[in-house]
Parts: C-alpha cells; structure tokens; sequence
C-alpha cells in the first residue's frame, strides 16, 4: 500500500472549480480593486511633476505610498490563492469546463488589479533619486528597494499613463489569450502510439520506455499530434513574437532596445552574461556530442535519433520501476546529507498532499513548482511513472519548493526572483540526488543508470537537437 497519496490536497482553499467560495473572492477582489483604484489616483497628477517633486511633499506622497503599497500586497491574498488552485487544477485536467471559464475571468482581475496602481508604478519609476532614497529607508518600504531601482534602469522605457494602462488591459485578450489556447491545445491533444489513444504527459514518458520501437512510436506519435494543430501553433508563436517586437518597438521612442535587451531586464542579468553563457554553452558542446556518442554504442545504435535521447539504458540486469514513495525517500536521504531540515520538507511535501504526480487522462504537460500565497505553502506538479528521469525530476522540483519555503517569512516583494536563479535551486536539488545516489550504486548496473542520466542531461544541454549522428 502506497504511503503517499501523489495527488493535491488543495481542499483547504476551494473544495473545487464549482465551490461557491470562489464567486465570494471574486466579489471580494473586485471591491478591493476599487479601493487599490482610489488609493492609487493621486498619483495621476504626481507624475507629471515626479522628476522635481518638491522636498517638503516627500512626507505626506511617502504616506500614500505606504498605504497603497500595504493594501495591493496584503488584500490581493485569497485573490492569488485562487489564481494558484484554478492553475492547478487544470493542470490535473485541462478539460475541467468550469476552472477553464475561471481562468480568463482571474487573468482579467489580474490585469485590473496592475491598471490600478499603475499610476503609483510609474510614479515610482519617474520620481527622483532623493526621494527614492528616502522611500527605502522606511520600514514598510525597505522591501521595495531591488524592485525599484531595478524597474529605474529602464525608466526611458515607459510609455505614458494611459499608454501603459491600455497595454495592460489589451494583454488579457491578446497576448495571455494566445498562452491559453496553447495551454489548452496542449491538454486536449491525443498521440496515437502503438495503437493507443494517449495524452501528450503519458507519451513523453515513453521517450523513456526500454523498447526502441515503443520510444519511436511516442514520438511520432508527439510529432503527429503536434502536426495536426501546426497552423494553430505557428499563428500562436507568431502573435505572441509580434505582440513583444511591437511593444519593444513603441516604448523605444527615447532608446532602442535590442529585443533580448528586455529579456534580460526582467531576468536580472545582463546582455554581457547572457553572451557569456551562450559563448561557453557553444564552447562546452562536445560534451554533449561526446555523450551521444557514448550512448550510441553502448546501446547499439549506429544512429543515435530524437527517441533515443531519454533512452533508460541497457543493462543486464532487471532495474524495477521506482515507487513514488521509493523517490520520496531516495530524494529526503539525499536532500539530508545536506542539512536534515531539507530532507524532512521533501517527506512534508508528500505526506502533506502538496505533490502531484499521478498520471491523469487530460494532464498538462511538464512539471513546474507552484505556490500559495497565504499560507505561503508550495506546490510540485509532474507526472511520475517511475523512471530514473521522473525521479530527478521530482528531485528538480522539489529544489523549487524548498527554495520557495525558506523565504516564506520574507517581505512578499523580496521573494520575488528571476528564472536565471530559481533554476540554481533546482538544479543544485537534483545534483545532490544524482551524487548521492551514485554514491550508493554498488553495481555497475545502478552506476550506469545515473551517470547515463548525467549524460542525457549532457547532451539535452549542450548537443544540437537533430536527426544527424555526432561522431
């Protein structure tokens, strides 16, 4: 019998995409927008003046700062709990009728909640550096001080006000409508693969079957699927590219921004890192091309193909499929080797219902880590079948989660982060799991299943994804 239940336990927030609570929130949000509106108006006409705002009215324009700030951080809290279970539950199925007529209801309160205060955003963004600087030395504020003067740097990106508002809105019904119907086409797609009628999360776990002709028939099957919906995706990618190439093109009105210039921005990085690490991902390919050569001959293959790439490897002997609760406790083990606390999160996660990894019929694809907002509680979302892969993978996840848990009693602005360092988190999650489970390979069957890993995210990372052998 399982000790884990390997699905959500999110019935403390909403009994489900039908609960009656969630037209209560709705209403509740709308009400809270009006106020987060009227607090937010003053600063219509602070703008015009920001750049040489007077020093006897920092005081006052600080105090409505502080109010406005405290309530667009503290009233919006049951607001993104919904947002966090209407998400999770499509992500368990996408054809839930009701969370997905939810879904652009919350993206458009999302967008108005951003229309409120953007006149205290661009404010904020304008105002001068002495002001500024007295805003971070307030408690209250004191966490806004990275956000601030990173938004600053692009200052000169800013259109005006009612620009800025009207672009907010628009983007509920272009841009995120565009998201969401990828998302949908995504949960809704059947792969024919041997024969069976199978969701898209189910065929990419038999990229890892042992069989190469199971592996070949899931990705054609992928590939096919995919090929019947190929004018819907190519329009998607198309809007969503030219939506962000327009925008880029009228806020450069005072400096032109190169398109991965803004990119950047919003990942915390510079375009100099950015070159780096492409400069040296390019450098370190033969790593990847040496580790498909590897995997080529010790599976027999003279051409290694697409399929082959998330191929388990060939051993003489039987490698059982691992339980979920088997990677749960591979996983705690290796977190505690660490420090102990981390190992007994992963153990919290399960026993907690906050893990959701068993395969459902219209599944999302992926895996992703999630959070609520009050409580501040994480959510991991994958589908585990009980490969070496799924395990790592849960690994990864997990390294969000515990990365999410231990700020959860920061200020809401200072846990906010960037892709380029969530992923630190994970990945260095997931390297704990490979070495100490290497560390307790005492054949050289389970010696190989992990460095073959090491070597599959070797080539995923570094090799070129083609049809052409790398020898």
């Amino acid at each position: 019998m399982n000790k884990f239940q390997q699905t959500w336990d999110n019935s403390h927030f909403y009994s489900g995409s039908q609960d009656p609570q969630i037209i209560v929130t709705v209403e509740q949000t709308k009400l809270a927008i009006a106020h987060l509106t009227s607090l937010c108006a003053p600063f219509n006409q602070y703008i015009a003046v920001a750049e040489n705002l007077p020093e006897d009215q920092f005081v006052a324009i600080l105090n409505q700062v502080k109010l406005a700030h405290f309530h667009r951080t503290e009233k919006f809290q049951a607001f993104r709990n919904l947002q966090t279970f209407i998400s999770s539950t499509l992500s368990t199925d996408t054809l839930d009728g009701p969370a997905r007529a939810w879904k652009p209801t919350l993206q458009q309160l999302s967008a108005e909640i951003s229309q409120a205060s953007k006149a205290l955003d661009v404010f904020l963004t304008r105002v001068s550096d002495p002001f500024i600087q007295q805003l971070i030395t307030e408690p209250a504020l004191q966490e806004l001080s990275f956000a601030l003067q990173h938004a600053r740097k692009h200052q000169d990106q800013l259109l005006s006000l009612p620009e800025e508002q009207l672009l907010t809105g628009l983007s509920v019904n272009g841009l995120q409508s565009w998201g969401n119907l990828y998302t949908e086409l995504a949960g809704s797609l059947k792969c024919d693969v041997n024969g069976e009628q199978i969701g898209l999360a189910a065929a990419f776990n038999r990229l890892s079957d042992s069989d190469r002709t199971t592996r070949a028939a899931a990705w054609h099957g992928v590939r096919s699927a995919w090929e019947t919906q190929s004018g819907t995706v190519a329009a998607i990618l198309n809007a969503i590219n030219g939506w962000r190439l327009e925008e880029t093109k009228q806020r450069g009105t005072q400096r032109t921004l190169h398109y991965l210039d803004q990119s950047c921005h919003d990942s915390r990085i510079d375009r100099a890192t950015l070159t780096a690490l492409m400069d040296s991902t390019y450098a370190g390919r033969s790593i990847g091309q040496r580790a498909l050569r590897t995997m080529g001959k010790v599976l027999g293959v003279e051409t290694m193909e697409p399929w082959d790439l998330f191929a388990p490897p060939p051993v003489s002997e039987s490698v059982p499929s691992i339980s979920f609760d088997e990677a749960i406790a591979l996983i705690a083990s290796a977190f505690s080797q660490l420090t102990p606390p981390m190992g007994e999160f992963a153990i919290m996660m399960a026993e907690k219902g906050w893990i959701d990894a068993k395969p459902t019929p219209a599944r999302s694809t992926g895996a992703y880590c999630s959070s609520f907002s009050d409580p501040r509680e994480p959510r991991v979302f994958m589908t585990f079948e009980g490969s070496m892969n799924n395990v790592l993978t849960l690994a990864h996840e997990l390294g969000h989660a515990w990365h999410n848990w231990v700020m959860r009693d920061l200020p809401r602005y200072k846990t906010y982060y960037s892709m380029t360092l969530a992923e630190t988190a994970s990945i260095f999650a997931e390297t704990l799991v490979r070495d100490a489970l290497f560390a307790k390979a005492t054949t050289p069957a389970q010696q190989l299943a992990i460095a073959w890993e090491d070597g599959a995210a070797a080539a995923t990372f570094f090799a070129k994804h083609t049809r052409q052998v790398y020898l």
